[in-house]
């Protein structure tokens, strides 16, 4: 009766512990044994070969390492292991086994015990490249990327033309949140390697992130010059032309990503947005209808669509928004749903049931924030202080600078209507909503939070200008003027009025119920309004904005356009022509037919700019008023 394998195992076991105790003779005899009833055994087989090798010198060594090396080339890994534990055992000191076992163990989807070996490797050889840069991936694989970054830089210094451990250091660089010296890293390895198609995509996606557009575009095109079919590149693409409002390009980019990979749903849901923003209705369905297809019962696709589409009674599209919310899993999944469902219900004229959902969705989004509206409180305070006493002179700009107008204001207000009429102008481009002005005041405000002594002066102010004109050029495209539409920047008019003599700025005013109620019911992509999704949160935010906007115009009389968004729909040509004058721009009839306009509206507003102005809108809150105390108690209103 054959040996049960508890037996086996024994004696592979007992051979083992033989070799370690470097009894090969006794060790072979028992691998022997073994083999005489298990011809096939490959633990027996590889231990009685590395026996062999291990007994003759570096060349047997050699030739055991060939072995293993093989294995590992024809993906055979577990095989690898086999054959190096034996050898492991007789030459623990031996670096190059540890390394091989890492490389086997990481091919095996086994990142823990493949650190735990290249990290064994590099105690006995600490100069081994390979190991360290295995340890590299590891740890990048295992999400400590400081960690990560750490093995490559050393690695980097001891070869400073490895290309592979340049571009991982940026993924790690990048994964870390350190974007400018993950773009540097990338760099790098573009020099080593500028036929590098995935290189060129990583550099050109940190380029993206640091808002720096045309650069990330130029990388996408290299890459999509070298590799036509890399889908990334071309969907990547599509994104730094939206940013760069090239709609028409973006919307190529997004098409061509769709024509290498038709199941890339993503690219078919940003393909929609693109569509939206540019007025295209039918187009923007038809695509999210392709993400969907691709993607069922994708959450934020449902939600976009719905946004586009006007619910009946029975309608299909509500059964699946009923059934995916029923059956969804996440609070993430869920927000977006009851968003979707609250259009619904809206549609139908169901107030209460709207309401309920909208103040579900909002109620999710929130959390998933974690917005706190004191942390706002702070930063409104520290606005204040910071520009107490005399306010340095602005630096004199070029004479071919591009000259900003800013328009902003509370969300909903109006902003996105000003952005279309003065976008309509001639000498006027629309950048839309940057980010470029709170990336560089931000660092700012925390310094003055932690050292309340600070104040503005003149290098700080020179510094702002000269950096946010940088940005601007690139997004001139040869215009004279360029508008900047990101609301939030009312925190920032005394940076803007201390840096930009030429600036302009329009600051839209609208009902604050309209403008809370139409707040409380969008969803916002971008994670900066995260007071929106309060009825509380709305009301206080507010009355912070209009206490802050009463302090700038205290600080710099005289320097802020007032514009109404009920006076500019109530007198339209007479409001227009005293905003351009205002604004240095001579009256054009474009301006008044802003909703045939063509280009990007990247914001909630996108459907309504591309109508003509109509009054009323700010009405549309009294539908829902028997549900908005909270927010008229937060606002100070009466009953």
């Amino acid at each position: 009766m054959a040996d049960k394998p508890a037996t086996t195992k024994a004696l592979l076991l007992r051979a083992e512990a033989l070799a370690r105790a470097g009894r090969r003779e006794e060790a072979a005899t028992t691998y022997r044994a073994i083999l005489a009833r298990f011809p096939s055994n490959a633990q027996a087989r590889s231990g009685l070969a590395a026996l062999a090798a291990a007994g003759s010198g570096p060349a047997g060594l050699a030739s055991g390492l060939a072995a293993v090396q093989a294995a590992i080339a024809a993906n055979r890994s577990a095989e690898a292991l086999e054959r190096l534990r034996p050898l492991l055992s007789a030459q623990p000191g031996e670096a190059r086994l540890h390394l091989l076992a890492g490389a086997a163990l990481a091919a095996l989807g086994r990142a823990e015990p493949a650190l735990a070996a290249y990290r064994a490797a590099l105690a006995r050889q600490p100069g081994l490249v390979l190991a360290r840069f295995g340890a590299g991936n590891m740890l990048y694989l295992l999400g400590q990327f400081e960690q990560a970054a750490t093995e490559f830089a050393a690695v980097i210094k001891a070869e400073p033309a490895h290309r592979d451990a340049q571009n991982n250091l940026g993924l790690a660089l990048h994964r870390a949140g350190r974007l400018a010296e993950a773009a540097a890293a990338y760099g790098r390895a573009v020099d080593l390697a500028p036929a590098n198609a995935d290189y060129l995509c990583n550099l050109g996606l940190a380029l993206h992130e640091l808002g720096r557009f045309d650069e990330a575009v130029a990388c996408y095109g290299q890459a999509r010059a070298l590799n036509p079919s890399l889908v990334r590149a071309a969907y990547n693409l599509g994104n730094s032309l939206t940013e760069l409002g090239r709609a028409d390009e973006a919307i190529a980019a997004y098409r061509a990503a769709l024509a290498l990979d038709p199941g890339y749903a993503e690219a078919a849901n940003n393909l929609g947005n693109v569509l939206r923003d540019s007025g295209d209705k039918a187009g923007a369905v038809a695509a999210y209808r392709q993400a969907l297809a691709h993607r069922p019962g994708m959450a934020v696709y449902l939600r976009n669509l719905s946004d586009l589409h006007r619910f009946a009674a029975d309608d299909p599209l509500l059964g699946q928004i009923t059934a995916e919310l029923a059956a969804a899993k996440t609070d993430s999944d869920r927000m977006y749903l009851n968003f979707a469902l609250a259009k619904a219900r809206d549609d139908l004229g169901e107030v209460d049931q709207a309401f309920a959902a909208f103040a579900t969705a909002n109620r999710l989004r929130k959390a998933e924030l974690g917005y706190d509206i004191e942390a706002d409180v702070a930063l409104f305070a520290t606005l204040r202080r910071y520009f107490e006493g005399a306010v340095p002179a602005p630096p004199l700009p070029g004479p071919a600078q591009t000259r900003p107008i800013f328009i902003l204001g509370m969300i909903r207000s109006g902003t996105s209507l000003v952005e279309q009429i003065l976008g309509s102008h001639s000498q006027v481009r629309s950048a839309g909503e940057l980010e470029f002005l709170t990336r560089l005041c931000l660092p700012v405000m925390e310094a003055a939070h932690a050292n309340p002594s600070l104040r503005i002066d003149a290098e700080t102010a020179g510094d702002v200008a000269r950096r946010y004109r940088v940005q601007l050029a690139r997004l001139a495209g040869g215009a004279a003027v360029v508008t900047d539409k990101m609301p939030l920047n009312f925190r920032w008019i005394g940076f803007i009025l201390a840096a930009f003599p030429d600036a302009r700025i329009v600051h839209l005013n609208r009902d604050p119920m309209a403008v809370g109620w139409s707040a409380f019911r969008h969803f916002f992509a971008a994670r900066g309004n995260g007071y929106a999704y309060d009825l509380d949160d709305i009301g206080r935010y507010i009355r912070l904005h209009d206490s802050l906007m009463a302090y700038w115009h205290q600080v710099f009389p005289g320097r802020i356009i007032e514009l109404g968004y009920e006076a500019l729909t109530e007198d339209q040509e007479g409001e227009t022509r005293r905003l351009l004058d205002a604004c240095g721009l001579p009256f054009e009839q474009a301006c008044l037919n802003f909703h045939e306009t063509p280009g990007l509206v990247r914001t909630a507003s996108s459907a309504q700019v591309r109508q003509k102005m109509y009054r009323g809108s700010s009405d549309e809150w009294r539908r829902y008023e028997a549900h908005l105390a909270p927010l008229r108690a937060a606002l100070g209103r009466p009953a």
